[in-house]
C-alpha cells in the first residue's frame, strides 16, 4: 500500500510535464492479502511511523556501534516507514540497507539522492555534488546529457543509475530534476537542469523517469515549488 502510493505521487509530480507513463501492474490477490493482512496488524502508531522517512549515514557502522542504537530505535520502538541514504560507498550503503532490512518488522523503502549516480550519494546542502563515493559510476550532469543532442541518452543513464541503486538496495532515486534553468537571477540548479527550454526539459525528463522505472526505481520529479524554474 505505502510503495504504491508513492509510486502514484512520482506520477502525478510529473504527470503535466511528460508523456503519459503505463499504469502500474495490478495487485495479483496474494500481494493484496499481505497488504491487507500487513496493514490490519499494524497499531495506530505503527501506521502512523509508516509514514516517516528518516535520515540516515551510508558510512560503516557496526551493530554495536551508538549511531546503529538509533537507527534501531527508530525502526523497533518508532516503526519508522523508510530511510534516505546518503554519504557512504555502495558496499557501505548495501551492508546498512540490508542490516535495517533485517530489524524491521515491514520492510522499509530505501531512498537516496541519485542524481549524478549511485557513485556519488548526495550529503544534503552541505556537500551536495562534493564526495564521490567510489565503486560505481558517476554521469555527467543533466545539463551535459541534454547537450549530447540524443534524447535517448536519458533513459540510458536513468536505467543505468536504477540498476546500480536496486543493486544495493535503493528503491527510490530523488530524480530527475525537472525545473527549467531559464532564469539568471536563479542559478541554484544551473547544470542540474536538462536546460532552458521547457519541453525539452519535459521530454528529458520523461525519458528519465522511464529508464528508472523499468528496473523497478521509483523515481521523483523535482523542485515543486519554488527551488528552480518551471516557466
Amino acid at each position: 500500500m505505502k510503495l504504491r502510493i508513492i509510486v502514484l505521487a512520482a506520477l502525478g509530480a510529473i504527470g503535466a510535464c511528460a508523456r503519459p507513463t503505463p499504469q502500474a501492474a495490478p495487485l495479483s490477490d496474494r500481494q493484496r492479502h499481505w497488504v491487507d493482512s500487513t496493514l490490519g496488524s499494524l497499531s495506530l502508531r505503527e501506521r502512523v511511523g509508516q509514514m516517516v522517512m528518516v535520515w540516515v549515514l551510508g558510512d560503516y557502522t557496526s551493530n554495536g556501534d551508538s549511531s546503529f542504537a538509533e537507527v534501531r530505535r527508530w525502526i523497533e520502538q518508532d516503526h519508522i516507514g523508510g530511510v534516505s541514504m546518503s554519504l557512504g560507498t555502495p558496499i557501505e550503503v548495501a551492508a546498512k540497507v540490508n542490516a535495517m532490512q533485517r530489524i524491521s518488522r515491514v520492510p522499509l523503502i530505501a531512498s537516496a539522492d541519485l542524481e549524478p549516480g549511485l557513485g556519488r550519494l548526495e550529503g544534503g546542502v552541505f556537500s551536495h555534488y562534493l564526495l564521490d563515493a567510489g565503486s560505481a559510476t558517476v554521469f555527467p550532469s543533466n545539463m551535459a546529457i541534454a547537450a549530447t543532442g540524443r534524447e535517448e541518452d536519458a533513459y540510458d543513464v536513468a536505467r543505468a543509475i536504477g540498476q546500480e541503486a536496486r543493486a544495493v538496495g535503493i528503491q527510490i532515486d530523488f530524480a530527475p530534476v525537472v525545473d527549467v534553468n531559464n532564469n539568471p537571477n536563479n542559478p541554484v540548479i544551473n547544470t542540474r537542469s536538462f536546460g532552458e527550454n521547457p519541453a525539452k526539459v519535459a521530454r528529458l525528463a520523461a525519458l528519465f523517469v522511464k529508464g528508472l522505472q523499468e528496473t523497478g526505481t521509483i523515481a521523483t520529479a523535482k523542485h515543486f515549488p519554488g527551488h528552480g524554474d518551471t516557466d
